[in-house]
């Protein structure tokens, strides 16, 4: 199983180091040889066991990071017992089942299953059932953390008083929002491979983005686009230069180099367009942004490669530590050999909780524990430092990278970190970059966002642009035959524009029936 499969689990092991941060803290506030009655907790996990790299959060990926965190907490703190159980159901064998069962699956385990003499608390990755997860927890005030789910309602201190999420990567809605106001692209188009059958996230990322550009200030195109038929991605690319200068490409490397090949034989990989592709982060379920296929078309496409962007929604350098790699491969190796048995006996220690406390009331306490979780750092854990919002979600930092003709790679050249601070309901971040060599064809500047033909296309009347002169380019041969015609035409565009302030009739009709404007449309 790959490293970045494995990425999840990761931020699934948060809960137990941050644990043995808590436990150190503790320590040095207590000092004084105190002895804390043993603590038995039960650690509950929902969902599906199952070898699919399209289903990441399966606990068959996740489950390692479980018997990871607890083996090492049992070293350093065996007084205290912890019972980690994994809840199934053969009605959910898949992310897409999970939201419409979970509520009976704990149900089914809380009053039936559960020891009410342990502390339970629910860590899981979760798919998209965060919402009735949450609406259990806080019911029965049980901790929750999960490290894939992360709804709106998470924010709401009142609606989800036991919510914690370890999402690893930021949400793709907001960082756009905060990186086109901080590049100043206030028109962009926005396209997404409509053959993507497999990897449902540019989908998912597609609509987030679209639906709320007009919120942040940014005007915007949409369009689904079928990347394997070249009169389409042409098509896509002509509306693409009269409406912006930004296109934001949602789906694989595949269809990104596909409309690189297309753009270069429409003059459009020259600097004065740029393509933004995201991912999560770099995985092989995401495809790696390369021109590098050994194909006969590899040098064309390293040389529109000058004109891509690539945003991680992740700092990727972060968890390329020898430490996390480490760790990864344990995991890989606890994958393939464990997990026969759901029913694996652990032990942990919630010591902090006890300190602040002076031992727990009965119950889950899952508020408090949320409370004493939310708004910290963490500095010491084994994938470097962690920052947790006073929402109770993991404030992220994220990476913008340009093509290095040199090196041939994409390469880093802008960070951005999360601040726990909240703009008009929206994440913010602040950007710096982290290059001062040059990092767009030989230039420290990005081009603007605004089409080369301006918003209204009245820049191309000059005739210079360089789309102005293929079209007409297009048409030689014709032109050439036709000589006499040629001077005729001449003649009458000079009138034209000696005149251009007025409108003819026809010039007032709308393509297709319809008033093209320039607004969020898909």
């Amino acid at each position: 199983m790959p490293f970045a499969i494995l990425f999840c689990t990761l931020l699934f092991s948060l809960w137990f180091f941050s644990v043995k941060a808590n436990i150190a803290h503790v320590e040095r506030l207590t000092g004084n040889g105190t002895e804390q009655s043993p603590l038995h907790i039960e650690f509950v996990s929902t969902g599906f066991f199952g070898y699919d790299h399209h289903e990441p959060t399966s606990l068959s990926y996740n489950a390692p990071a479980v018997t990871t965190g607890l083996q090492r907490l049992r070293q350093l703190y065996p007084q205290h017992r912890w019972t980690s159980t994994f809840i199934t159901d053969p009605q959910s064998p898949s992310c897409p089942f999970m939201p419409g069962n979970v509520y009976f699956m704990l149900s089914q385990w809380y009053y039936s299953r559960r020891n009410s003499s342990r502390l339970s608390i629910i860590v899981t990755p979760a798919c998209t059932e965060g919402s009735p997860m949450n609406e259990f927890a806080g019911a029965h005030n049980i901790l929750l953390i999960t490290s894939a789910a992360a709804d709106l309602e998470i924010r709401d201190r009142q609606r989800s008083p036991t919510w914690l999420s370890t999402t690893p990567f930021a949400s793709a809605n907001a960082v756009f929002c905060s990186l086109l106001n901080n590049l100043n692209w206030t028109t962009v188009f926005a396209s997404l491979d409509s053959q993507e059958k497999v990897v449902m996230y540019h989908a998912y990322a597609f609509m987030r983005v679209t639906t709320k550009l007009t919120d942040c200030g940014v005007l915007f195109t949409a369009s689904k686009t079928s990347y394997s038929d070249d009169a389409s991605v042409r098509q896509t690319l002509g509306e693409f230069n009269s409406k912006s200068r930004v296109f934001l490409y949602f789906g694989q490397p595949l269809g990104l180099r596909i409309l690189l090949l297309a753009a270069t034989e429409l003059g459009m990989t020259k600097g004065d367009h740029a393509y933004l592709a995201v991912v999560p982060w770099s995985s092989p379920a995401f495809g790696y942004f390369t021109w590098q296929l050994n194909a006969d078309d590899d040098e064309k496409v390293k040389e529109a490669y000058r004109s891509v962007l690539l945003l991680s929604l992740v700092d990727e350098e972060q968890y390329g530590s020898q430490s996390v790699r480490n760790l990864a491969q344990e995991w890989v190796n606890i994958s393939r050999t464990a997990y026969n048995n759901t029913e694996l006996p652990s032990e942990l220690a919630v010591i902090e909780a006890l300190a602040r406390n002076g031992g727990l009331a009965v119950g889950d306490n899952g508020k408090m524990l949320a409370d004493s979780i939310r708004n910290r750092t963490y500095p010491d854990l084994q994938a470097g430092l962690w920052r947790i919002s006073s929402i109770g979600v993991v404030l992220h930092n994220i990476q913008l990278a340009s093509f290095d003709w040199e090196d041939g790679q994409l390469k880093v050249f802008m960070k951005a970190t999360e601040m726990d601070l909240r703009v008009q309901g929206r994440e913010t971040y602040i950007w710096r970059k982290t290059t001062s060599k040059p990092i767009w064809h030989g230039r420290n500047v990005l081009p603007p966002a605004v089409p080369v033909c301006g918003l209204d296309g009245a820049a191309c009347y000059s005739g210079n642009h360089r789309w102005i002169a293929q079209a007409a380019g297009s048409s030689a041969a014709v032109l050439v035959a036709l000589t006499g015609i040629i001077g005729v035409f001449a003649q009458k565009f000079q009138v034209q524009r000696a005149v251009w302030w007025i409108l003819e009739p026809q010039t007032l009709s709308t393509r297709n029936g319809k008033a093209s404007i320039n607004g969020s449309r898909v």
